[in-house]
């Protein structure tokens, strides 16, 4: 579970369970407030990171560090746009191509 996650998690158990009981208003406009900042800066791409070399098709998602393999092409060839993981906009980050003048 993400940090975003796990702060909504708590924010929503503490309406469900607290908030009708609590006299602390400050305490529950706290807690809410830290959940909406925690969404807010999470990032809105997940990276896509080649892996071994750059004809493989071998790529590490950056949310969950998941790996998925293509038998042809990059993410891009494919149409993919978004994560199958998380669903974010999906980003691919190329193993550059060595020069071979040396």
């Amino acid at each position: 579970m993400s940090d975003l996650q796990q702060v909504a998690q708590q924010a929503l158990a503490f309406t469900m369970r607290d908030f009708a009981t609590v006299r602390d208003f400050d305490a529950a406009r706290a807690v809410l407030q830290d959940a909406l900042r925690a969404a807010l800066e999470q990032p809105n791409e997940c990276q896509w990171q080649q892996d071994w070399d750059r004809d493989s098709g071998m790529y590490m998602a950056s949310c969950n560090r998941r790996y998925f393999v293509f038998e042809d092409g990059t993410p891009s060839d494919n149409r993919m746009k978004h994560c199958c993981y998380c669903g974010k906009v999906l980003v691919e980050v190329l193993i550059e191509q060595e020069d071979d003048d040396e």
